[in-house]
C-alpha cells in the first residue's frame, strides 16, 4: 500500500491545554475532509467543534448546533471525554482511509507532557484504527505513561528507540552555553520560551535555566504579549495553554486568565485541566481566601476532585475551606459536594444518607445567606436535587416529586430568567421517578417538557425513546434515538438502544451497523455482542454468531444467554449432544431462559423423553406464554392423545 498523508502534531500542554495534540490534529485534516466531503465532516460538527472551537471560521453552526454547544458541561461524568474521543476516531477513520490505496500516518509528538485527555484520545485511536490503513505513531523521551494509554501502547504498539534529534549531555551543553556572550545566551533563553518551554534541545533549555529570575519573567512577558497581539478567541486552545502558562511566569505574574481558562475547562468537564489551572492560580494569589478569585477556584477544585473520583481530597479541601473561609457560596459548594459524595458518589456499602441530608440543610442555609437574586433562588433550587435523591433511596418517591415539583413552582415564581436551564435535571430526575413508579405517562410528560426547553439533550431522547420502546411505540422511540445519536458524540447506549429498535421493525442491516458500532465503542458490551450474534444466526451466517457467542463466554461463562445461542449453534450443525450441554449450561445459568427451555425439550423429544420436554415446556408456559412453546407442548398432547386411541 502507498504511502497516503502523513500528519505531526505537537501534544504538549504547554501550547493548547488539555486537547493541544487534538485541536492541531484537527486544524490540519478538517479543511481537506470538508472540501472533499462535506456531509461526512458535518455529521461529526459537534465533537470537531467541541474540541477545537476555532474550527468555527470554516464550519457552518447552526442555531441549534450553536446552542448545543454554548451548553456547559460541567457534571457531566469523566466518561464525557472518552465520547469525544471515539467521535474523533469515528471522523478520523472515515475521513482519512477513503482512499484503499494508501495508508495515512498520524505523528503524536511530546506525548509525555500531553493533557491526560490527549493521551485518552490517542489511546481510544490505537485501539480502533486498522493500522493496514491508519499508522499511529507515538513519540515521548519517556516510559512513563499512564492508563488508559499504557494499556493501548503495550497491546496495539510496538516499542522502537530513536535517537534524539538533540544529542549531547547536559554537561557538554552547559559548557557551550556558559562559553557565549550575554545577547546570544539571552536569544537562546528566548528560543526556548518561544517553544513555550518545549524545546529538547539541550543548549536552549541549558540557556533558560542559567537565566536569572528577572529575565525569563522578561521573555515570557514578551512571549505572552505576541500572543496575546494575536487576538486569540477566549475560548481558544492558546488561552487554555500558552497564554495562562506565561501569564504565570510573566514578570508580574497575572492571575486572570489562568482564572479564564479554569472556569472554561470546567465548562466542558475537562476536570484534570481544571483542577490543575485553579490550584496554580491558588498559589498564584497565595490562597488568599479574600481574593476575589479565590471561590470560584475553590468550586473548580472541589468539584474537580469530586468528578475525577478523589474523594478524600473532595473531603480534606473541604475542612480546609471550612477552617480558612466564612464566604457563603464556597461553603455551599463543599457541602454540596460532601453531601453528593455521601448521596451518590461513594459505594453503595458507605453511603450514609443521614451525613447526606445533614451536609445538603448546610448547603441551603450558605445558599439562603447569599445576596437576594435569581441567582440565590436557582442555587436553592438546584439543591434540591440531591435532597430528592436521598428521599428516594430511602423509599421515599413521593417527597422525592414534592421536592422536585416544589423547586420547578419555586423557579418559575422568583427566577422565571433560569427557568429554561436550571430546570433540566429537576424535569430529568422527576421523570426518572414517575418512570420507577410506573408512571409511565407522567414521565413522558417532564420529558417531553424538557426537550422543548433542550431539544438537543442527548440523553433526554435516549431516556424517552426507551420509555416509547418499553411500550411497544417503536417508530417513536426510533426517532429519539436518532436525535440521542445525532446530538453527542458517540456513546454505546445510544447506539445499542437504535439498534434494539430498529431490530424490531425489521431493519436487521441497519441494526447490524449500530451493534458493530457499539462493539468499537465498548467491545466487551455483553448485550450487543449477543443481540449480535443473535442477527448473524437469523442470517446463517453461523461462523459470525460463534465468535461473538465465544467473545461473551471468554469473559462471562456464566452468561445465559450466550450458552442459549452456543445450543441453537451446535443444533443449526446438528451436533445434538454438543447442544443438550450448551443448553444444560444456560438453564444452570438462569433457570428461567425461556429459549433454553423450549429448545432443550425439542431435544429431549428427539431423544424420547417426552416427559422431560413436557416438564421443559411447562416451565416455560408458567413463566411466560409463549407461543412457540405452547404449540409445541398441544402437538406433544395430541400426539400422545392419538397414541392413545391406538390405530
Amino acid at each position: 500500500m502507498a504511502a497516503g498523508p502523513a500528519y505531526v502534531v505537537d501534544c504538549h500542554r504547554n501550547h493548547g491545554g488539555p486537547y493541544s495534540g487534538a485541536t492541531a490534529l484537527l486544524r490540519a485534516i478538517v479543511p481537506g475532509a470538508y472540501a472533499a466531503a462535506p456531509d461526512l465532516t458535518l455529521k461529526h460538527a459537534l465533537t470537531l467543534l467541541s474540541i477545537a472551537p476555532e474550527l468555527a471560521e470554516l464550519l457552518p453552526v447552526g442555531d441549534l448546533l450553536s446552542r448545543e454547544l454554548s451548553l456547559s458541561r460541567e457534571g457531566n461524568s469523566r466518561l464525557y471525554t472518552a465520547r469525544l474521543a471515539h467521535g474523533v476516531a469515528d471522523f478520523l477513520v472515515a475521513a482519512l482511509v477513503r482512499n484503499a490505496c494508501s495508508r495515512a500516518a498520524l505523528w503524536f509528538e511530546n506525548v509525555d507532557g500531553a493533557d491526560p485527555l490527549d493521551r485518552e484520545l490517542i489511546a481510544v485511536l490505537l485501539v480502533r484504527a486498522d493500522p493496514r490503513s491508519l499508522r499511529i505513531v507515538v513519540s515521548t523521551p519517556t516510559e512513563d505513561i499512564d492508563e488508559p494509554l499504557l494499556s493501548a501502547l503495550r497491546s496495539h504498539a510496538s516499542v522502537r528507540l530513536a535517537v534524539p534529534l538533540h544529542s549531547g549531555t547536559v554537561d557538554e551543553a552547559d559548557r557551550r552555553v556558559r562559553a557565549l556572550s550575554s545577547p546570544r545566551r539571552r536569544a537562546l533563553a528566548l528560543r526556548y520560551v518561544e517553544s513555550d518551554c518545549t524545546s529538547e534541545d539541550p543548549c536552549v533549555r541549558r540557556a533558560y535555566d542559567l537565566s536569572d529570575a528577572e529575565l525569563r519573567g522578561e521573555l515570557h512577558g514578551l512571549r505572552l504579549a505576541r500572543l496575546i497581539s494575536r487576538g486569540a478567541a477566549p475560548s481558544s486552545s492558546l488561552a487554555l495553554g500558552a497564554i495562562p502558562f506565561h501569564s504565570e511566569r510573566a514578570a508580574t505574574p497575572v492571575v486572570e486568565p489562568l482564572v479564564h481558562a479554569a472556569a472554561l475547562c470546567m465548562r466542558m468537564g475537562y476536570y484534570e485541566a481544571s483542577l490543575d489551572l485553579s490550584q496554580r492560580a491558588t498559589r498564584l494569589i497565595g490562597g488568599d481566601a479574600g481574593h476575589q478569585a479565590f471561590g470560584q477556584l475553590g468550586r473548580n477544585i472541589v468539584f474537580s476532585l469530586l468528578m475525577l473520583g478523589r474523594y478524600e481530597d473532595v473531603e480534606a479541601y473541604a475542612r480546609e475551606i471550612e477552617s480558612v473561609t466564612d464566604e457563603p457560596a464556597l461553603r455551599s459548594h463543599c457541602a454540596y459536594a460532601m453531601a453528593i459524595l455521601n448521596a451518590r458518589f461513594r459505594p453503595a456499602e458507605r453511603r450514609d444518607y443521614g451525613a447526606a441530608s445533614a451536609w445538603i440543610e448546610k448547603a441551603i442555609a450558605f445558599a439562603e445567606a447569599l445576596p437576594d437574586s435569581e441567582a440565590r433562588v436557582a442555587r436553592i433550587v438546584f439543591l434540591k436535587n440531591p435532597l430528592a435523591l436521598v428521599e428516594m433511596r430511602t423509599g421515599h418517591d413521593e417527597e422525592a416529586l414534592r421536592l422536585l415539583s416544589d423547586g420547578l413552582r419555586l423557579l418559575a415564581r422568583e427566577a422565571p430568567s433560569r427557568v429554561e436551564t436550571e430546570s433540566i435535571t429537576l424535569l430529568r430526575n422527576r421523570a426518572r421517578i414517575h418512570a420507577a413508579m410506573g408512571r409511565t405517562q407522567r414521565a413522558l410528560d417532564d420529558i417531553t417538557t424538557l426537550l422543548h426547553l433542550e431539544p438537543t439533550n442527548s440523553e433526554a431522547h435516549l431516556d424517552r425513546g426507551m420509555l416509547f420502546q418499553g411500550l411497544g411505540r417503536m417508530q417513536e422511540a426510533l426517532e429519539d434515538y436518532d436525535a440521542a445519536v445525532a446530538w453527542s458524540p458517540p456513546y454505546a447506549e445510544a447506539y445499542f438502544n437504535r439498534a434494539l429498535a430498529l431490530r424490531a421493525l425489521g431493519r436487521g442491516d441497519e441494526a447490524l451497523l449500530d451493534l458493530t458500532h457499539v462493539l468499537a465503542l465498548a467491545p466487551r458490551h455483553t448485550a450487543a455482542l449477543i443481540n449480535r450474534a443473535g442477527l448473524f444466526y437469523e442470517r446463517r451466517d453461523y461462523a459470525a454468531a460463534r465468535e461473538d457467542v465465544e467473545r461473551v463466554l471468554t469473559h462471562e461463562p456464566l452468561q445465559a444467554k450466550a450458552w442459549c445461542l452456543a445450543g441453537l449453534l451446535e443444533m443449526a450443525a446438528r451436533r445434538w449432544p454438543d447442544a443438550r450441554k450448551a443448553f444444560d449450561r444456560a438453564l444452570a445459568c438462569d433457570g428461567a431462559e425461556l429459549t433454553a427451555l423450549i429448545n432443550r425439550a425439542t431435544l429431549l423429544l428427539r431423544e424420547g423423553d417426552v416427559a422431560g420436554a413436557l416438564r421443559d415446556l411447562d416451565a416455560a408456559i408458567e413463566r411466560h406464554a409463549d407461543a412457540t412453546a405452547l404449540y409445541n407442548r398441544a402437538r406433544i398432547l395430541q400426539a400422545q392423545g392419538k397414541a392413545a386411541e391406538g390405530p
